[in-house]
């Protein structure tokens, strides 16, 4: 999951916000190191699909002034 993403990355990385999150979303689109990284894990597309997952879940968090009100958690 999306959450599960931000928490692994919380607890062995450093404190991921979900501004950080979004980022490393666009990032592993847009970075063709790291889009090539990815899908060579995960698959042709993997590197896409997850960032368009992130900015879906960012997307229907946020509130009318454009922030995140709700934070992710790990159900």
């Amino acid at each position: 999951t999306i959450a599960g993403l931000q928490k692994y990355i919380t607890e062995n990385y450093y404190h991921c916000t979900t501004e950080i999150l979004s980022g490393l979303g666009q990032m592993y689109a847009c970075d063709e190191r790291m889009k090539n990284n990815i899908d060579a894990a995960g698959g042709e597309g993997t590197a896409q699909f997850v960032s368009q997952a992130i900015s879906d879940i960012v997307q229907k968090h946020k509130n009318k002034e454009g922030l995140v009100d709700v934070k992710f958690q790990n159900n």
